[in-house]
């Protein structure tokens, strides 16, 4: 089903319980946008699809789902098995478009100010976990989550440096590195003012 032929379609589950006037009346919009949802290709607001559902009494998750099918459809940007996969929320299913594990996180303390404020956002990726000279990480020592840069030394060991210059580095030896947890590299960070 493409958006025209979705159109169509609810408009054959509409007509039969209200006008398209009546219906604009009740759900306070222009009879022209219900007239393009129904002939022009347009696909209709999810609101809109709750209207109509309690309107005919159909399957409002239905209504959704061939609504997504249509969009999809018509562009040919997902196949229809996986835009039915997502929909049914199918726990075999993975988009392997997607980027990697990113997590919000909220900073605490002023160990790497200027660059990351108390408080600012941090968005880190869990998939990058070996470490890069010179890189943020967010760190998890022992019990302890923390944001340092990463600089690795030539005995294969760690600096763990601080942005903040009244924090002086941490430095790990080779046979200390295994108490260092890396769950994920930096990618982000937005400061409030």
């Amino acid at each position: 089903m493409n958006e025209k032929e979705f159109g169509q379609w609810i408009k054959s589950l509409r007509a039969p319980h209200i006008t398209r006037v009546a219906m604009a009346k009740k759900y306070d919009c222009h009879p022209n946008t219900l007239k393009s949802y129904e002939n022009s290709g347009r696909l209709p607001d999810v609101d809109y699809l709750v209207a109509l559902s309690n309107e005919t009494g159909y399957d409002f998750k239905e209504l959704v789902k061939q609504r997504v099918i249509a969009r999809f459809s018509s562009n040919n940007i997902l196949d229809q098995k996986t835009v039915l996969q997502v929909c049914e929320g199918a726990t075999e299913y993975t988009a392997p478009h997607l980027p990697p594990l990113h997590h919000d996180w909220t900073a605490v303390g002023n160990a790497m100010e200027p660059t990351i404020k108390e408080g600012a956002r941090v968005i880190y990726d869990s998939s990058e976990t070996e470490l890069q000279d010179g890189k943020m990480y967010m760190l998890k020592i022992n019990e302890t989550v923390c944001i340092r840069r990463v600089q690795l030394t030539l005995e294969g060991g760690i600096n763990l440096l601080s942005d903040n210059n009244n924090y002086p580095p941490q430095t790990l030896s080779k046979d200390k590195v295994s108490v260092l947890e890396v769950l994920g590299r930096i990618t982000s960070i937005t400061n409030s003012y």
